[in-house]
This record gives C-alpha cells, structure tokens and sequence, in this order.
C-alpha cells in the first residue's frame, strides 16, 4: 500500500507490475492508473513503497540522464531495448542495469557495448 498525496486525494502508490519501459517512465513522470507520479512522492510515500521505488529507480536515473542530454524519454527506453532486449521483462532489464552499474558503473549491453549515457558516446 501507499500513503495519500496531498494533490486532490491522489493516491501515492506504484503499479505492481509495469509491463514495459514506457509504462514505467510514464509511472515515474505522469502517474498511471489515477495515482500520483512516482517523481513527485514525498519522502514518506517513497517509504510505503520502498522496495519498488529503490529498484524501478535505476531505470528512471538512467532514462533521466539521457533526457538531460537531449535524448527524448521514449528514444531512451529503446536504447534500453535494444541493449537489453525487447523481449525481456522490466524485472530482468532492472537486473541488468542493477548488475552492469555495480560491476562497472555504468550500464553495459550482452554484447558488451556501453549504453549511451550522454550524447557522444
């Protein structure tokens, strides 16, 4: 469960289970469902749900550095795609990223090649 956003009665809580990228990006800037955006909990409402938030985060960090680099969210979760795999589920990609980025620090594709953090790269 979630606490309550101060907006209007929005309810604070995350989708159990997002069913692609796009849907977790859309979560984490617009809310799904009627609920508040993830981007906008408060401290307390991020620890109602802290399991959640800690893992989709990596995802939403990632998707955050590329929009600061001009790289539109949507084109970020394709890139994500594309390194990872389309047919992978959300869980095995949050995986992926959580053992690339602690291996190396930064995301790394099966086949070996970095995922763009930046333009440039």
């Amino acid at each position: 469960g979630g606490g309550r956003g101060g907006r209007g009665g929005v309810t604070a809580e995350l989708s159990p289970t997002p069913r692609s990228l796009y849907i977790l990006c859309d979560e984490y800037q617009n809310g799904i469902g009627g609920q508040k955006a993830a981007r906008l909990f408060t401290k307390e409402e991020r620890g109602s749900c802290k399991f959640k938030y800690c893992r989709r985060k990596i995802v939403w960090d990632l998707i955050s550095l590329h929009v600061n680099a001009g790289i539109t969210a949507h084109r970020s979760c394709d890139m994500i795609y594309a390194h990872y795999g389309e047919q992978l589920p959300v869980t095995k990609i949050i995986n992926s990223l959580r053992h690339d980025i602690s291996r190396s620090g930064i995301p790394i594709s099966r086949s070996g090649i970095p995922i763009p953090l930046r333009v440039g790269l």
